[in-house]
């Protein structure tokens, strides 16, 4: 039974990783992938961001990615290198 609740935990960790790779092509993306939802707040912030520059947009994907790394709006910790 914990080895099945190990093996999500890895898979998740796999799927934030390569949104952190999708963050860097295309950040909008990332950011829907990540809310599950086109028309969040997050999502129109970052794509003015990338708009009015590349660098701006992908930092904030960076961002909501992290945020929401494990749960962080259940009270969770967030950055999954912190204790």
């Amino acid at each position: 039974m914990g080895s099945g609740l190990l093996k999500q935990q890895v898979t998740s960790d796999g799927a934030n990783v390569a949104l952190i790779i999708v963050c860097f092509l295309f950040p909008p993306i990332a950011v829907i992938i990540k809310k599950n939802a086109i028309k969040d707040y997050n999502v129109v912030i970052d794509l003015l961001l990338t708009l009015l520059g590349f660098l701006p947009g992908c930092i904030f994907a960076v961002y909501v990615v992290f945020k929401y790394w494990k749960g962080c709006d259940r009270g969770e910790n967030a950055l999954p290198f912190l204790p």
